[in-house]
C-alpha cells in the first residue's frame, strides 16, 4: 500500500511539474537578433538592418531594444526630436503592442543628431484599415498639437504595404526641419504588422534609402507565408 502511495505521489508531482511550465509566461524577449538580422516573436517575422546600426551598438550598446524592459526605456521620447516623435507614434498606436525598437543611433539623450532613422515595430490584431484610421486620427492630432500646420499624405499602396504619412515642421532655438512618420502595415496569420519609420525628410542623410532597404528585407516566416 505504501508503495503504491508513494507511486501515486510521484506521478501527480510529475504532472505539477509538467502542467506548470506549459503555464509559463512567456519569454521577456519580444524580439531577437542574429547578425543584422531582427526576429519578431512569436510570429518569426524578421528583417534586416544597415551594418551602421550594427556598428553603433558595438560602441555604445543603447540603440537595439528588444525586450520588454529595454522598450521601457524607450516608450516616451527627451531632448530634440525623440520628444515630438514619441507624442505622434504613441497617439497612433498602443506601446503594448511594440515588439522593437531600433535605430541608427541613441533615443532621446542617447543619440547624438537628427539624421538618423528611428523605427519602431508593433504586431497588433487591428486591421490595417483601423491602424490607418488611428494614424490619421489621434496621430495626426497629436502632431498638430506640437505644430497645427502638420499635414497627413493619404494612405497608399507600397508594394506588399500600405502606407500612412504624418509630417510637420519644428524648430529648435538656431535650425530646424521636417519630422515625418511614416506608418507601413501589412497582412499575415491573422495580425497586422506595423513598421514605423520616423526621421528627418531631407535626403542629404540617406534615410529614404535605409527605409526602403528594411522593407526590401522583411520576411513572413515559412510557416506564415506557406511555405514559399
Amino acid at each position: 500500500m505504501r508503495a503504491r502511495r508513494s507511486l501515486l505521489t510521484a506521478a501527480l508531482t510529475v504532472l505539477i511539474v509538467v502542467g506548470r511550465g506549459h503555464t509559463s509566461p512567456p519569454p521577456a524577449d519580444r524580439a531577437s537578433r542574429s547578425g543584422r538580422t531582427v526576429i519578431l516573436h512569436p510570429s518569426e517575422a524578421s528583417f534586416d538592418i544597415p551594418t551602421d546600426w550594427i556598428a553603433w551598438y558595438g560602441k555604445f550598446h543603447n540603440n537595439l531594444h528588444l525586450s520588454e524592459k529595454e522598450l521601457a526605456l524607450v516608450k516616451i521620447g527627451a531632448g530634440e526630436w525623440d520628444t515630438e516623435y514619441a507624442k505622434v507614434v504613441n497617439s497612433a498606436m498602443r506601446f503594448q503592442d511594440c515588439v522593437a525598437h531600433v535605430g541608427g543611433e541613441g533615443w532621446g539623450k542617447d543619440g547624438s543628431s537628427f539624421g538618423d532613422v528611428r523605427l519602431r515595430v508593433y504586431l497588433t490584431t487591428l486591421s490595417e484599415e483601423q491602424v490607418h484610421q488611428s494614424v490619421s486620427a489621434q496621430g495626426l492630432g497629436a502632431a498638430q498639437r506640437i505644430n497645427p500646420n502638420a499635414s497627413l499624405l493619404p494612405t497608399v499602396k507600397d508594394g506588399p504595404w500600405q502606407r500612412t504619412t504624418i509630417k510637420y515642421e519644428v524648430f529648435y532655438y538656431d535650425y530646424g526641419g521636417t519630422a515625418r512618420s511614416d506608418f507601413y502595415t501589412r497582412t499575415g496569420q491573422g495580425q497586422t504588422f506595423v513598421l514605423v519609420f520616423m526621421y528627418c525628410d531631407i535626403d542629404r542623410f540617406g534615410a529614404s534609402e535605409e527605409v526602403k532597404s528594411i522593407l526590401r528585407s522583411f520576411r513572413l516566416s515559412v510557416l506564415q507565408s506557406g511555405g514559399q
